[in-house]
């Protein structure tokens, strides 16, 4: 006959399958996938030096990069939209919102320690662009002026 008392040996066993070590569980989970979340959204932003222009954009080439939709999983971790989730205190230290005069955000990745060092050196590129990009219409600028008016094509 069975008895309806647990020996010390049943009542820990018991403890590990509990509502709270569930609970626990599924919170982990849960935690490691907003953090694998967060990575993500950071990297696709670290990959636009000048940053994102607009939500959409920032949208697009996070769907290009992982394959699904980042407002989906950013309601799914109980955010109102993805931008309530980009200006969250969570993303605070990797997320840079700034806003034009009309009112457009632009998001920008906020470098670490770990990636500044990519940080400068697109930096560099970008500036080196622009400046060859200045020359070269300069150029085109005094060629067409040095011929008497007539382009010089």
């Amino acid at each position: 006959m069975s008895s309806r008392f647990s020996t010390s040996d049943e009542s820990s066993s018991s403890s590990r399958c509990s509502p709270n070590s569930y609970f626990d569980f599924v919170s982990g989970i849960l935690s490691n996938q907003l953090k694998k979340f967060r990575s993500q959204i950071f990297q696709t932003l670290q990959s636009q030096f000048l940053g994102y222009e607009s939500l959409s954009s920032l949208i697009n080439a996070f769907v290009s990069d992982y394959g699904f939709d980042p407002v989906i999983r950013a309601k799914a971790f109980g955010y109102y939209s993805l931008y309530e989730f980009l200006a969250s205190d969570y993303m605070k230290g990797l997320v840079f919102i700034n806003f034009k005069d009309n009112g457009e955000a632009i998001f920008k990745a906020i470098p670490g320690d770990e990636s500044k060092h990519i940080f400068i050196e697109q930096r560099i590129w970008h500036y080196y662009r622009e400046k060859k990009s200045h020359q070269l219409f300069r150029r085109r600028c005094r060629s067409i002026g040095s011929h008497n008016g007539r382009p010089n094509f």
